[in-house]
């Protein structure tokens, strides 16, 4: 889906316009390939660890200024029946899709405070 909404032409204004900046987080092995086509800069990290995203939009913003958009969408899953679910594959498909989806909107919307 991020890597969608950034190659969609109707998105594309948000990325060129100067006065605008998007910062979008996708797959580590896709991100290098998305950031070329539009002109940005990949980060390819985990999303479960809240430090690295707070560093990720930290240098974003030193480098470029406010983020005016954040998309989080990473999302994991085993895709197995829950009573035979691995318990560490279900807890990792908590940690990504849940905590990495609120880390990163957190530490998003804590650069806003100061607004």
């Amino acid at each position: 889906m991020g890597r969608a909404l950034l190659l969609n032409a109707s998105f594309e204004p948000l990325c060129v316009v100067p006065s605008r900046r998007a910062v979008v987080l996708v797959l580590k092995d896709k991100a290098e390939a998305v950031a070329q086509k539009i002109g940005g800069k990949a980060y390819g990290i985990d999303v479960t660890n809240e430090a690295d995203l707070v560093r990720v939009i930290d240098e974003t913003e030193a480098q470029i200024g406010p983020i005016d958009l954040f998309v989080s969408n990473a999302a994991y899953s085993d895709r197995e029946l829950m009573l035979e679910a691995d318990m560490d594959g279900f807890r990792r498909t908590i940690d990504v899709t849940m905590w990495g989806a609120f880390y990163g909107v957190r530490a998003s919307a804590a650069t806003k405070r100061a607004l």
